[in-house]
This record gives C-alpha cells, structure tokens and sequence, in this order.
C-alpha cells in the first residue's frame, strides 16, 4: 500500500504550476492605460483560474491512477496470499485483508479528491483577490491615506511590534509564553488633538482590502504548544477603534475585533508557510505548506522560530480548524484586569469553555499559582529551556514540573513612553521606543479538540506587546 501522505506531497508539486499565472498578475499592473490596465487584469484572472483548474484536472487524474495501482497492488497481495495458504482459515484471513486494503486505497482515494478541491477552491479565491488588488491599483488605489486632523494636530498614527512580545492563551500553561510576528503593525487616523492645548487624540483605523490596515492584522501568527502546530491568520471584522492617544504622555487605549482562523498544519518547523525575503519589506518566494508555493511575496514579519511570514503565502484552506471571534478590549499602555466569576474546575473562570469543561488552570493546588514560585523555581520549563520565547507571569507545581498558570484575576500591565520631540514641540514626526501593551481577552474553542484540550480551549488569552510608535501629518 502506498503511502498515506502521497496525495498531499503531490498536490504541493502541482501548486507549482500556478506560478506563472499568477506571477502574471503584476505583469499587468504596468501597463500605462487605465483601461487596458483593468483589461489585462481581468484577462489573467481567466488564465489564473484556468490554469487552477488544468491543476486540478490532472491532481484528480492523478489520484485516479494512485488508486487504481493500490488496488491492483491488493490483487497481487490477496494472491500471493491464497498461494501460500494450506487451510480454509488462511484463505478466509488472506480474503478479509484484501477487503480491507482495498477499502483503506479507496479512502486514501477519497481524501486525494477532497485536498484536490480545496487547493482548486484556495488557487481560485487567491486569483479572484489578487485581480481585485489589480483593479485597484489600476485605479491609483492601494492603500489610503487619512483625512486631515480637523483640530490642527497629526492625522497618522503607526504602531509597530518589536521583539519581546508574551502571549499565553488557554488554561493549562501549554499556550503560554508565545511569541508573535515582529513588524506587525496597525495604522490610525487621528483626530481631536492639536499642536499646543490638547493632546489627546481619538480615531479610527480603517479595516478590510485596499483600506489602511487591509484585511488582516499582520502576517500569518505560528504557533506550537504541546507538539501541535497551528498558524493563524487573524482577519479584521471591523475598523479599529483608537479611544485616546496621548500625545504628551503616551498613554494609549483601543480596541480590535479579529476573526481568528486556525490552521491545523502539523509543520513543526514552521507552523505557517514561509517568506524567503529576510528582512520586512524584502521580496523572496514563498515556502512551505501553502498553496502559492514558489510565487513571489514581500515578508511582512519576523519570529524567533519560525521564520518570516507573508500574507502572500496563506496556509490551504483546507488545514482550517475553526474560525474564531476574539475582541481584544481594552487593548492599553496602563494595566488591563478582568476577574473570573464563571464557577469551573478548581475555583472560578474567566471564559466559558465553549462546550469544553474549563478549569481556572492545571496546577496540583489551583490556588498556588503565583509569580513568587516563578521566582523560587526561575521560572516554568518552557521558558527556562529556551522552548518558548515569552515572560511568566505566575507559575505552580504540576507533578515535577513549573508551569505557567492563571489565576481567577488575570492582569497585565502596559508601559506608556511618549514620543519625541516631546509634545508640545511643533516638531513632526514623532517617535516613541520602549512603550508596551496589553490585553485579556477569552478566545474560544477552534473545532479540534487536537488543539482544544492539551491547550485549554475555550480558554482566557492575555498579552503583553511591546513596540513603536510614530505620529506623523501624512498626506
């Protein structure tokens, strides 16, 4: 019997043939005319699709044909076994194993067809979007600038991830201690503060494709807890919302609604696919388990694991383990604090487990976690190997072991630095280095318990993120 995992290894030599379509796509973005610019967007659409589905025609072509030698290869299995059989019971247990090769060949068959729909189905809705893009820059679209401050002050805010970051999600200690992609960033349009009276600024930052931020939050996030490998691409559902920027001190508060969607990828190398461009901005090729294999992409991010990431190279669509709704409010420079009141396992919750039995955490004592045993202990096992790049926070016994914990109050504190030239100095742009913020939030349980139950899912998340800042007049 063949392999198990030939259809997928397969369909991802198939995805090559893609690039040349798609590659195509910003062949047309040269030319000079609107109209044919728009024209020829529209014509390698049709091609790209096209050849999605000439790949898909020969990916089914070729299931049909690894099908077709597994059960002849169960014929001469079924054979050689009867030939060597001197009883009726050896007969019969040589017939019932070739029933059953040929019913795993046809499963095996089954699954080949499904992956080789989903990659038609991703190769499809990536031509659909990147002829979109090409529209829009055929129109002078792209990203858009905001309105001017009516107040006088600066009208662009850009925030930036920086190396340093700590995110613990779920409630065993397994999810804690994450990184996240370095170089993310949001981008908010300021109004209500000026240049002398008042620095206080609000605003709104804009969401979805072509827009400011475009669709997602960064590039795809890897993560690995417990062995598990899952990359997430972290949709906007609506604009963000900027409820006070202070421009004097630095103070910051808003709030972002994401539709977090997990990929169950099984990569432990490299949970989310690749960008070969080393630094953000640069331009390489894409890597790994994605469907736009080998095709061009600008590296949005960094990790300390995993390598960069791109919103160019997406996992397939059909690694997708659930689609979650996560509202980070408040997300802020001061001290974040939400108390449990849901009655669980081992005390009180903050989140529902979404179908899934929650705990307040996975100590031997529930009620002993604290950051003095990180201190006795110098810190949990993950952190203290090097595993996991976050901070602790608290920390318990669980059998031999130190590990990350919650307790039924989970808070996290921001730092707030204001930018230089300090305010009111009628210098722009201004910068600041060194400030942090945070965040708690619930995250809800994704549809495989592969990564509900070692993580602690429906669970509570919290996060400290530490980054730039830069407030600017962009026209």
């Amino acid at each position: 019997m063949h392999d198990r995992h030939w259809p997928r290894l397969r369909l991802l030599v198939a995805a090559l043939l893609l690039v040349g379509a798609a590659g195509a796509l910003e062949g047309a973005l040269a030319a000079s005319a609107k109209p044919t610019c728009i024209k020829s967007c529209k014509s390698v659409k049709k091609e790209c699709i096209g050849t999605a589905k000439t790949v898909k025609a020969a990916s089914m072509a070729g299931c049909e044909e690894e099908k077709l030698g597994s059960l002849s290869s169960c014929k001469v299995q079924k054979l050689d076994a009867l030939s060597l059989c001197e009883t009726t019971a050896c007969k019969k247990e040589a017939l019932r194993a070739f029933k059953l090769c040929k019913k795993e060949a046809k499963s095996v068959f089954r699954l080949c067809k499904k992956d080789a729909t989903n990659v038609f189905t991703g190769s499809k809705e990536t031509c659909i979007e990147d002829s979109k893009t090409c529209k829009a820059r055929c129109n002078g679209g792209g990203p858009t600038s905001c309105p001017p401050n009516e107040a006088g002050g600066p009208n662009l805010l850009t925030t930036t991830i920086v190396d340093g970051a700590d995110l613990d999600a779920g409630w065993t200690g397994v999810g804690h201690n994450s990184g996240v992609v370095i170089g993310a960033a949001i981008y908010g349009c300021l109004q209500g503060c000026d240049t002398s009276t008042n620095p206080v600024c609000t605003g709104t930052g804009p969401t979805g494709p072509g827009s400011l931020n475009g669709k997602t939050y960064g590039p795809p996030l890897p993560l690995l807890a417990a062995d598990v490998a899952t990359c997430v691409v972290n949709e906007f559902t609506e604009d963000i919302t900027i409820r006070e920027l202070n421009l004097q001190t630095g103070e910051v508060e808003m709030r972002l609604k994401l539709n977090s969607i997990v990929h169950l990828t099984g990569d432990k190398n490299n949970p989310c696919p690749t960008c070969s461009g080393e630094t953000v901005g640069a331009v390489g090729k894409c890597r790994g388990l994605t469907p736009k294999l080998g095709q061009r992409c600008t590296t949005e991010g960094t990790t300390r694991r995993f390598g960069n990431t791109s919103s160019d190279c997406p996992p397939f669509v059909a690694d997708n383990a659930g689609e979650l709704e996560v509202e980070l409010d408040p997300i802020s420079s001061g001290t974040v604090a939400r108390e449990a009141d849901i009655p669980c396992s081992g005390g009180l919750c903050l989140c529902s487990g979404g179908g899934n039995p929650p705990s307040m955490n996975e100590c031997d004592d529930p009620f002993s976690c604290s950051e003095q045993v990180c201190i006795d202990n110098g810190g949990s096992e993950d952190v203290r190997k090097g595993i996991q790049p976050g901070v602790d926070q608290q920390c318990c016994k669980k059998a031999r072991e130190t590990i990350p914990c919650f307790t039924n109050v989970i808070s996290r504190t921001g730092e707030a630095v204001p930018g230089e030239p300090a305010w009111p100095d009628p210098t722009y742009p201004k910068t600041a280095t060194g400030g942090k913020v945070a965040g708690v939030f619930c995250i809800p349980p994704t549809n495989s318990n592969t990564i509900n139950q070692p993580t602690g899912l429906g669970g509570p998340g919290a996060f400290l993120l530490p980054g730039s800042a830069r407030v600017e007049y962009a026209e």
